[in-house]
């Protein structure tokens, strides 16, 4: 079932394109406007994409009944993608052009040099051909010299609810909801500022690294704004290759993929991976501590699943912690304070809001907590 599903939603992808292209070449689009996500890189080297569509924004309003909303959130799948379309994507006082393919996305690379005060530089978009007056504006991250590492981390049941493991539950959650109305995992607002601030200010970089689709950008961004929750560049998925694979609890090659692109991004940084135990994240971080040596600091995961899935990520903790890497199981926000705490990743006082609720004894893992590892000369 799950091939012809796969195989009609290609032929209406490429049916659609084609109709795009026509649209395009006969100048039929009544509204152009620009999406920036945002994006990562390095002093010298930053990368940005984006997407031009056709069209007003889906984004379901607050307060909406659910049938709204479940009706606006499906349009996002249902995109008018304007293929060929020259952008102007600008950073500072650096400007390049691009041109978009033929789902509309486009990527830029920028030469920008790093902000000695602040982490994150401001982006804008605009369409060139077709003409638009929308502006489309973003964050890029490129961190200072005082970054410590770089934090990954997984979204669905991670940070937002999802349950993600039951692929109707996870559709029905992300249909009905806005960006105000997605609820998040108690305690993630504190410990992810913990992770990334220094003295209040952001230091170390974020990326958020999921099997949701683009489509669905605005209104994850939305969401993590609207609830707090510590900015970070998103690395989502492209469906236009295979439109059910979002439903695939184990298509994780996207994920080994992005996490290693961040790695490559930030060669002086080790990495703090973040995930949950109800999907792949611990087979997958597993993955990323065998294929990079050294470079991995931790791993924590939050466990939403049974005892038995419990029992298959103590054992893939037992790899993992063969190979130099400190790996915690935490059930709640609390317990993921208190590891982070004794790993070395961030201090007490910052995160004091955590340590003043109930604290138990971590159930993190059968090992006791390893000191955090120097890199390398």
């Amino acid at each position: 079932m799950s091939v012809l599903l796969s195989a009609l939603a290609q032929t209406g992808r490429a049916v659609d394109r084609s109709f795009n292209v026509v649209r395009r070449r006969l100048g039929l689009w009544s509204r152009v406007r620009v999406v920036l996500y945002g994006g990562y890189g390095r002093p010298g080297c930053v990368r940005l994409r984006g997407r031009v569509l056709g069209g007003q924004s889906a984004e379901p309003r607050s307060g909406a009944p659910v049938w709204s909303t479940v009706w606006r959130t499906a349009r996002r799948f249902v995109t008018d993608d304007v293929p060929g379309a020259r952008v102007e994507v600008t950073v500072g006082d650096v400007i390049v052009e691009a041109t978009s393919d033929v789902d509309g996305y486009f990527e830029a690379a920028l030469e920008v040099e790093v902000c000695p005060s602040s982490l994150w530089r401001s982006a804008t978009a605009r369409v060139l051909d077709p003409a638009s007056d929308d502006d489309a504006h973003a964050y890029v991250q490129v961190p200072t010299a005082d970054a410590q590492f770089v934090v990954v981390s997984d979204l669905d049941d991670t940070v937002l609810e999802a349950e993600a493991p039951h692929a109707l539950r996870l559709a029905w959650r992300v249909l009905s909801s806005s960006a105000e109305t997605r609820r998040t995992l108690p305690g993630v607002r504190t410990l992810y500022r913990a992770l990334v601030t220094d003295d209040g200010q952001p230091v170390n970089p974020l990326v958020y690294v999921s099997d949701s689709p683009w489509d669905l950008y605005e209104h994850l961004t939305g969401a993590l704004e609207h609830h707090g929750i510590p900015r970070g560049a998103l690395h989502l998925r492209d469906l236009n290759e295979n439109p059910m694979s979002w439903l695939d609890p184990d298509a994780h090659a996207h994920k080994l993929s992005a996490i290693g692109d961040v790695l490559d991004t930030y060669p002086d940084l080790d990495a703090v991976l973040i995930g949950d135990s109800g999907q792949k994240d611990p087979e997958v971080y597993q993955q990323i501590v065998a294929r990079h040596a050294g470079r991995v600091r931790a791993v924590l995961i939050r466990h939403v699943a049974g005892p038995r899935r419990e029992r298959e990520v103590c054992q893939i903790a037992r790899d993992v912690e063969m190979r130099g890497t400190a790996m915690r199981v935490f059930s709640d926000s609390a317990e993921g304070a208190r590891a982070v705490v004794e790993l070395g990743l961030a201090s007490e006082r910052a995160v004091g809001l955590l340590q003043r609720s109930s604290w138990r004894p971590p159930r993190t893992s059968p090992f006791r907590p390893s000191a955090p590892r120097g890199r390398s000369a």
